[in-house]
């Protein structure tokens, strides 16, 4: 079976919010257990712990 994640769109909900903020949507394909595999390398270097 393929897996794939495909970007879906990215928007933020205030113009003059502080710091900016943004929200990423994406879909995606396959089992959870693969897919927050395939993800969590990308959420380890945003740091949001500490961003």
């Amino acid at each position: 079976m393929a897996y794939a994640v495909d970007f879906a769109w990215r928007h933020n909900h205030s113009l003059d919010e502080r710091p900016r903020l943004f929200s990423m949507h994406f879909w995606a394909t396959g089992d959870g257990v693969t897919l927050a595999k395939t993800l969590r390398p990308a959420v380890d270097a945003t740091n949001p712990a500490t961003g």
